[in-house]
């Protein structure tokens, strides 16, 4: 890989090298913008850097050029490629004593990763390299490391080349196009002769004065050298043109001729008259390059003759030989038996030489029997089924499968039987070989065709242990026994009218959460079946399927609608996934159920056993009934305070005409009470703090001779909210 990094103005490079040295620019400075922080803060530890050398030697062959700008005139100069990639290893140490090395694509690979450039810096720019020792010194980031290299002759100082035989390309055929560059940067595009499809012999003259001739053929094994041919980078007309050959560095040239192609059309037939081939009498069995066998059928290649016609209207009949001489081409015949083995009928073989496209025709008597792919249409734990293409020349097929160390054989008569199901001795999840072949009966013999094999795995066992293990209201979490040998497990589920299925990879999961597009308490078929995979397919085992209810949806809008001293009623938004609830409430030490709740409902009263001024907790949870099982939901839970109970006596105490004084028995472990007197058109409050004081004094806004309402409550605070028992209440009236 040759890389130039130089700090130079370039206007154009040669040989295409400015497109190459600008697309690594651009990957370099692309990559560089999206660095990730981490690595360059990894980078910024480097402490040093060395560069070793693979091979030190420069010569001719490692040169390039490159045209700069100098005292505002263009130049072109040579240099040594100091940055081949593949021969340096660069070594890059961190201040935690680790390093690392890198060579090849690794360098460049950095450099785009950390937008930090490897740099070579050396005089040849200046002053051209002569044979001896020279310095580069490679910097990365602030470091550097020096580099000692040997500018040596090139051993190879000459090169001879002259054709065997005529070369002679014919015009825009023998090739292909490519593009040039000028210096401008101009891209320009040419038709380049393949002048190395033809026959040499090379001449390497070298310094110490050997000389070695060889064919073309023989040079990299007698010289471990490869030839390197080409022409002018400019489009060619017919006629005299002049060839390189580029040795180690060192070129020849030679004379090469672009000629015309002159032949209009080819019309290939059979000297004595079309052939007719059959089976198995005119071929033999072959295996092509995918491993396949098929019959392929001989044909006389030397008694194929062609009549030409030629651009000019003149025709010529002539040999196969004769043809390749005339045309300096070679007819290829696309005969396509490997691929597309021969049938009874007309078999027409494509044809080309030098572009002119040409076709053959032969005729088969008897086909050769041969099936379509073997493949496996149904499998169970115990059973393969097989299935192969039709043939209708043949009279029947055998079929084998390979058990207990040895094939098994059965024999199908008839040649529309096409399949067959094997279902004796096989285990589940298990391998076997099976191969089937034609037969044809001729002259009281059987004669069989190739064998069509393939290796087929029976469907794994079915699950075992399939059980629900957890549920909520929108997921049910299934599990099972783990299946031996198997590639994983597929899970479906049924809603919304279809199976949705999930694959599960490894065969050492046992568990799996339907957990998309559920309702609370409904019902939903699941199933599962283990998979074996082959061949880039899943092989299924059998279905194992049951049922399973998520949980109701909890329960809403639980809130305290009423309370008494020795009662709580507490409501809930309707649940329309529930048949019924199941509310409790601890008391006693432990929690007391009560009588199923039906799924209508959406209140419940406690009141038995409960004492004034209490906090109960209580909770609820819905249900729902399949046949003689009941399903329960989540608990909703939270707590409440009975009510305090009500003072047993309110009696007067004194009045006058303006006052009203009463009193009340005391009651315990209430936060105080709350006394009213109705006047004025409404009941007007006053709040005792504590439940010592047992007598109040109403003397504010009395009239003589009058008769009030008297009422009175005891309450507890709880959390900052007072919690009121019932009221008791009397009437008195004030002296005239």
């Amino acid at each position: 890989m040759k890389k130039p990094k130089r700090v130079i103005v370039i206007k154009s490079i040669s040989n295409k090298r400015l497109i190459i040295f600008l697309l690594t620019a651009v990957i370099i400075l692309t990559a560089a913008a999206v660095l990730l922080p981490s690595v360059l803060a990894a980078e910024s530890k480097i402490t040093g850097i060395t560069v070793t050398l693979a091979d030190n030697r420069l010569d001719s062959t490692d040169k390039m050029s490159v045209h700069i700008l100098k005292d505002g005139k263009e130049q072109s100069v040579d240099y040594y490629n100091v940055c081949d990639y593949d021969n340096i290893t660069l070594t890059i140490k961190y201040a935690d004593g680790s390093s690392r090395k890198l060579t090849g694509e690794q360098i460049p690979r950095y450099e785009a990763q950390t937008g930090t450039l490897l740099k070579a810096s050396d005089d040849q720019l200046t002053s051209a390299w002569g044979y001896g020792s020279h310095k580069v010194t490679y910097t990365l980031a602030g470091f550097s490391a020096t580099a000692t290299y040997t500018v040596i002759p090139n051993p190879v100082t000459s090169v001879t080349v002259t054709p065997i035989g005529a070369v002679k390309p014919i015009y825009h055929f023998s090739g292909e196009y490519d593009t040039t560059s000028d210096k401008s940067g101009a891209v320009s595009r040419y038709f380049r002769y393949a002048l190395e499809d033809y026959d040499y012999n090379i001449t390497l003259k070298y310094q110490t004065g050997t000389t070695v001739t060889c064919p073309l053929s023989e040079l990299y094994r007698k010289t471990g050298l490869t030839a390197e041919f080409s022409h002018a980078e400019k489009e060619l007309a017919a006629g005299k043109q002049t060839g390189y050959c580029t040795v180690n560095g060192a070129t020849g040239s030679f004379s090469f001729e672009i000629v015309k192609n002159d032949i209009k059309s080819v019309s290939l037939y059979f000297e004595g008259g079309t052939p007719t081939l059959s089976y198995p009498n005119d071929g033999a069995f072959q295996t092509n390059d995918s491993g396949k066998r098929y019959f392929k059928f001989y044909y006389d290649r030397s008694a194929i003759r062609a009549k030409v016609t030629y651009t000019n209207g003149s025709t010529k009949d002539m040999s196969l030989g004769a043809l390749a001489y005339a045309t300096h081409g070679e007819l290829i015949l696309e005969d396509d038996q490997d691929i597309n083995p021969w049938q009874k009928g007309t078999v027409k073989i494509n044809g080309s030489i030098n572009g002119v496209t040409t076709s053959l025709s032969i005729n088969v008597a008897v086909g050769a029997p041969t099936l379509s792919k073997l493949t496996a249409t149904s499998r169970t734990a115990g059973s393969i089924t097989v299935k192969w293409g039709q043939d209708t020349t043949v009279s029947g097929y055998q079929v084998q499968i390979y058990r207990g160390g040895k094939w098994v054989s059965n024999t199908l008569s008839g040649y529309a039987k096409t399949s067959y199901t094997f279902k004796t001795g096989l285990s589940a999840g298990t391998k076997y070989s099976i191969r089937v072949r034609p037969y044809t009966i001729e002259n009281g013999t059987t004669v069989y065709g190739e064998y069509m094999s393939g290796t087929f795995t029976t469907a794994p066992a079915a699950v075992s242990g399939f059980k629900l293990t957890g549920r909520t209201s929108d997921a049910l979490t299934v599990g099972w026994a783990k299946s031996a040998n198997v590639s994983g497990y597929q899970v479906q589920i049924y809603r919304g009218g279809k199976w949705y299925a999930n694959n599960l990879s490894g065969g050492s999961t046992t568990s799996y959460i339907y957990k998309s597009g559920l309702t609370p308490g409904t019902r939903y078929d699941v199933r599962i079946r283990p998979y074996i995979t082959e061949n880039g397919e899943n092989v299924y085992g059998a279905y194992v399927t049951t049922y399973y209810y998520t949980l109701p949806a909890k329960v809403s809008g639980l809130k305290l609608t009423s309370r008494g001293s020795s009662s709580l009623t507490v409501g809930w938004n309707k649940n329309t996934s529930a048949d019924g609830f199941q509310v409790q409430i601890y008391r006693g030490g432990k929690w007391v159920s009560n009588s199923a709740v039906k799924g209508s409902a959406t209140s419940y009263t406690f009141k038995t056993g409960l004492s004034p001024a209490t906090k109960y907790s209580i909770r609820i949870r819905p249900y729902i009934t399949v046949g003689s099982k009941t399903i329960y939901g989540g608990w909703v839970n939270t707590y409440y305070y009975t009510a305090p109970v009500s003072v047993s006596s309110l009696t007067p105490t004194d009045r006058t005409t303006s006052s009203l004084s009463v009193k009340w028995s005391k009651v315990a472990s209430v936060s105080g009470y709350e006394v009213q007197i109705y006047r004025g058109g409404k009941w007007v409050s006053n709040t005792l703090s504590g439940n010592s004081t047992t007598s109040y004094a109403f003397k504010t806004g009395l009239s003589a001779g009058t008769s009030y309402n008297i009422r009175i409550r005891p309450y507890i605070t709880v959390n900052g909210k007072k919690i009121y028992g019932a009221y008791k209440t009397l009437s008195y009236a004030t002296k005239a």
